[in-house]
Formats: C-alpha cells, structure tokens, sequence
C-alpha cells in the first residue's frame, strides 16, 4: 500500500529563487507541470508516484510504472536520467541510501492536507481554502481516459488514500461554505459545493447542503434536481 506523504512541498529549497515551481495536480486528470517544460506521460507519473509515496526503491517504481513487466536493466536508470533533465537534478536526486525522493514540489493533495489541518493565524484561509478549491478538476487520484493511461495504473491501488482525499475535500468544502454563508456569500458558498462535488459527486451531506442553498437563492428547479439525486441514491 502506498502512502501520500504530508510534507510534500516543506523543507528547505536546493533551487534558485528564479527556478519554477514543480506542481503535482492529482484532484482530476493527472498532471504535472513545471513551467513550460514538457513531460511526457510516463515521466509525469514517475515524478508522481515518488512525490506522493516517497522515498521508494527503484523496485518500487519499476512496478508502479510497469506492474511486474519485464523491461531491459537500462530502462529505469535511462528514464530517471530523462526525468531529471526535464526537472532537474536537484528535485530528484540521487538514492544514495537506495531511496529515491522529490524535493521542490507542489502538490494540490498536500495543500488540502495543510488547509484541513488547523487554522493558522496570519494568512487568510478562506481565502486559500477557495484557492484550493478551484484547483479541483475531477475524481482524485484517479487515472483518465486517453494517451499514457497504462503508465498511471498505480493510481487504483491507491484505495485508502482516495477515501482520504475525498474526505478531505468535503471537510474543506464544508467549512468554506460555513464561513461564506455566515457573511451572506451565498453565491461562493454554491460555487464552493459545486466545485467540491466534481471530486466527490456522490456525497449526500454536500448535495443536501447545495439544494439548501439553491432553494435559498430561488432556484427551485436545481433544489429539486438535487434533492432527487439524493433520493435516489437511497440516502
């Protein structure tokens, strides 16, 4: 079983101030984007698989990425040396303790973790909090249809995680509609459960609240549509 680590994004940096951020989007269709620097499928997702579930062996990636296929020796050293032209060496360096890690890297899951946790003081975390949630383009941690799909099948042995992250999402959700309705932002609090409900679709307490608050703003037609898919499901 994989495990998401929490600090991914913490530490001190081994890049130049000037250098771009790494980003990891793993709520929707996965993604990972450094500037305007090209990645391919298989490279997206090792970089993936080792931010969110380092430090692993090079056996664990070459299974991650090729589930027990048999590939030529030169295969997994070739494709980390094509990696870290792409991203450098600093953000993968080398596992000189038989590991290997990802450092300088910003990953959409790790923002979540953080906003859920507490409350800090100094920043404005309602504000973070709607950030986070526009990041959200779909299902987490789950593969999409078309070109280098094969490559991200670690994706679905990732059971406990993707319970994890959608929980997490409707606690963000919760709590943002919480602080919007309570200054009469009622528009934000609707767009804030609608964008929640693109990573969790089917979750009651979130559908139940967004009918609520339609029936507020007078949109009768999508309370009882929403209200109906809750019915429905038997909840």
């Amino acid at each position: 079983m994989f495990v998401i680590r929490a600090d991914v994004g913490v530490g001190s940096s081994t890049c130049r101030a000037e250098d771009p951020l790494l980003h990891l989007r793993l709520i929707g269709p996965p993604v990972v984007r450094l500037g305007g620097r090209k990645l391919t499928h298989q490279q997206q997702s090792l970089v993936a698989f080792v931010g969110l579930c380092g430090p692993v062996s090079g056996d664990d990636i070459a299974h991650a990425l090729w589930q027990g296929r048999v590939m030529s020796p030169s295969r997994l050293p070739n494709l980390l040396a094509e990696v870290r032209g792409v991203i450098g060496r600093q953000r993968l360096p080398a596992a000189d303790d038989g590991y290997y890690r990802l450092s300088d890297v910003c990953s959409d899951v790790t923002r979540l973790e953080t906003l859920c946790g507490s409350r800090q003081a100094g920043y404005d975390w309602l504000t973070a909090a709607l950030g986070a949630l526009a990041e959200v383009n779909g299902l987490p941690l789950h593969r999409s249809a078309g070109a280098g799909r094969a490559y991200w099948i670690w994706l679905e042995r990732c059971f406990v995680q993707r319970a994890h992250v959608e929980r997490q999402v409707t606690q963000l959700a919760a709590a943002a509609c919480d602080a919007l309705t309570a200054t009469g932002r009622t528009q934000e609090a609707v767009w804030a459960l609608e964008q929640a409900l693109r990573a969790v679709p089917d979750d009651d307490q979130l559908q139940q609240r967004l009918a609520a608050l339609y029936r507020v703003m007078g949109y009768r037609v999508s309370a009882r549509t929403v209200s109906a898919r809750v019915a429905s499901s038997g909840l």
